[in-house]
């Protein structure tokens, strides 16, 4: 049975930070780490609720930061989280989360140029394949897309799926976009990136390196 747990208040959340962080020593300060918590939530759009608090939480575990809050960062220790702690069948290959990374990377930029939100598991287990095949890439794609809907990623709707926040897609689309000068120059040309904020948000905060996005900002 899957079950939908209303919004936690404020004090609920302070307590279960407490009890976290008194076994696992994130901060020395539980009110630094209830603030970054809800920063986070805030930011990524997240509902408040228990498992979203304890990802957060685990996330914070592998690299505190109580500064400005990169999205980027937070979502790809998000990744690193459902890559490694979701349970996969002993016969099944984990899939790399950078080699995942990449390929989502393209299947996002193909929704972006074909302007689509839902597709059908058939048809990304199809264009996935063939995108593996043809980059000579090694991925059990059937256990990625377990993984994805297994962690809410993706969510079906009716027949078809669909990434359950946009964000989802917009971070992988920015991963693209940071291999592919293809892809970049389609998202800056007609300035088509007006149209995606959050694509650039997340593209500028892979590194400090995207002088692209400066030059057309000044």
């Amino acid at each position: 049975s899957t079950y939908y747990i209303n919004s936690m208040s404020r004090e609920g959340i302070r307590d279960l930070v407490s009890q976290y962080n008194s076994h696992q020593n994130i901060h020395i300060d539980d009110e630094v780490l209830l603030e970054n918590i809800i920063s986070d939530l805030k930011v990524l759009n997240l509902h408040r609720t228990p498992l979203n608090c304890i990802t957060l939480l685990k996330v914070s575990e592998i690299d505190f930061d109580d500064g400005p809050v990169n999205r980027t960062e937070v979502i790809k220790k998000m990744l690193f989280l459902m890559f490694n702690t979701e349970d996969v069948a002993q016969y099944k290959r984990r899939p790399d989360l950078k080699d995942c990374e990449h390929v989502l990377g393209w299947y996002s930029e193909k929704l972006l140029r074909e302007s689509k939100l839902e597709f059908t598991r058939e048809n990304f287990l199809s264009s996935i394949n063939s995108f593996c095949t043809n980059n000579m890439m090694d991925i059990d794609t059937q256990v990625l897309f377990d993984i994805l809907v297994a962690n809410n990623i993706f969510f079906k709707v009716e027949h078809k799926f669909r990434f359950k926040f946009t964000y989802w897609v917009m971070y992988f689309a920015a991963q693209r976009m940071h291999k592919n000068l293809d892809f970049r120059n389609f998202i800056f040309e007609d300035k088509r990136y007006a149209s995606y904020p959050e694509l650039i948000e997340f593209y500028t905060g892979i590194d400090r390196n995207r002088d692209d996005a400066l030059r057309i900002l000044i």
